[in-house]
């Protein structure tokens, strides 16, 4: 789908008015939604900013829609983003206020640990469904949107997916996702090394057990080797990975 055909679903859904005048700049559409004076915007072009938003959401991100008891209303649509730093969800709230003029939700989940940035406007859901092709609801075979295939956008992508379900452990960075996902993890191993040479060790698919009920997990992890090149080339910015004396803390965010 190109950016004139999602212009086109927001005109057909009159969440924009065919009165709009909608402007093509640079990198954006600029509109005013139907019935409201605020200024809303779609990115024109994909850039780093959404391979890297696009890794956040596949990663700790989710996206749903609710109909509504009438039949001819439209769905409620929620894009929701989970992580237990809440200034990391602040920052990626300010990317989705540059790049849609969209400002999300921030709360606490109750009995837990963890944030939510909760993203209702129907124009960014529609973005990463219908333009990008993420998918809606649960996250399994995943698949890596074209417009990621190539050596510039990849590495943002990754550095979304690894902010928020990435971890390290023993000189190695490492993914874990349910067993469905295992051809996505092995994509991601092919990119990793045709473009920036980082190798990863044998693929790992095991059975889990959990409150008596079994399922399946596929892990990834970078070879001892790789663990240097992963750090300078990929742009991690979440906290988690800052070490003794070492500040990355929203090293991409700062650059956006």
């Amino acid at each position: 789908m190109s950016i004139e055909d999602l212009t086109a679903v927001l005109l057909d859904q009159k969440i924009i008015t065919r009165e709009v005048k909608v402007t093509k700049k640079d990198t954006y559409f600029d509109f005013v939604v139907y019935r409201n004076t605020k200024q809303f915007r779609i990115p024109f072009k994909t850039n780093s900013v959404m391979a890297y938003l696009c890794g956040v959401i596949l990663g700790d991100g989710s996206i749903s829609q609710i109909n509504r008891k009438a039949n001819t209303a439209l769905p409620y649509t929620f894009l929701k983003i989970f992580n237990q730093s809440l200034s990391f969800l602040i920052q990626i709230n300010i990317l989705f206020k540059k790049n849609f003029g969209v400002d999300g939700k921030l709360y606490k989940k109750k009995y837990c640990n963890c944030y939510v940035l909760q993203i209702s406007n129907k124009i960014a859901w529609l973005y990463f469904v219908k333009f990008i092709g993420l998918p809606i609801g649960k996250k399994s075979n995943l698949c890596i949107p074209k417009f990621l295939l190539n050596k510039t956008d990849f590495k943002y992508f990754i550095a979304g997916l690894m902010d928020t379900d990435g971890y390290f452990s023993k000189n190695s960075f490492g993914i874990m996702l349910s067993g469905s996902n295992l051809p996505f993890l092995e994509s991601i191993k092919k990119y990793c090394n045709s473009f920036y040479g980082i190798n990863f060790r044998k693929t790992n698919l095991n059975t889990l057990e959990v409150n008596g009920k079994q399922f399946q997990r596929v892990q990834i992890t970078t070879s001892t080797n790789s663990e240097k090149n992963f750090r300078e080339i990929i742009p991690l910015c979440h906290e988690k990975w800052d070490g003794p004396g070492e500040d990355r803390t929203h090293e991409f965010h700062r650059t956006q």
